[in-house]
């Protein structure tokens, strides 16, 4: 079931089931439900026969966000982005790209994990990025994927998020 925004109440108004059902039911039921499959569109990965499995959920104007990508005849040529559900553009907080959510990528070859962070994308908030930490420089810095960073990519690598944002 879908978020249900809530209608005002005033002074005097009577609470019916009606209400009830509509106003609190409704959405603790969607804060519990089943989350909602989306395929995003990548810029910078030539998916070839890629599973995906990703998904979202949306409370009001809060969406929380999965994303998994297994490679597969696929190549990650430069920063990874990925769309967001719905064709969504996410509230805008000034200048710095700040972590949205956690990123993890997967080398199957090596059975490595590398921790990172999922941001906007440095030129729209209708997309999202994918970068490391990188252990090599001060104050926990982040560097952007590449198709040799953090690890030259291949069948069975994972790239994984999960984030939250704001819709506009």
């Amino acid at each position: 079931m879908a978020w249900v925004s809530p209608s005002n109440v005033a002074t005097g108004d009577v609470l019916t089931a009606a209400t009830w059902n509509q106003a609190v039911v409704a959405n603790w039921q969607a804060v519990g439900d089943a989350w909602t499959a989306y395929t995003p569109t990548w810029t910078n990965v030539t998916l070839g026969s890629a599973t995906q499995d990703c998904a979202y959920r949306r409370l009001g104007k809060t969406v929380d966000v999965r994303i998994r990508l297994i490679l597969n005849g696929s190549t990650i040529s430069g920063d990874p982005e990925a769309t967001l559900p719905n064709d969504d553009t996410m509230r805008t907080y000034g200048a710095v790209r700040f972590p949205l959510g956690l990123a993890g990528m997967f080398d199957s070859s090596a059975g490595a994990t590398f921790m990172g962070w999922v941001t906007p994308s440095s030129t729209t908030y209708a997309r999202v990025r994918f970068a490391v930490l990188n252990a090599g420089v001060a104050y926990g810095a982040t560097t952007a994927l590449s198709s040799s960073i953090p690890f030259t990519w291949a069948n069975g690598d994972e790239l994984l998020g999960y984030f939250t944002y704001e819709v506009a």
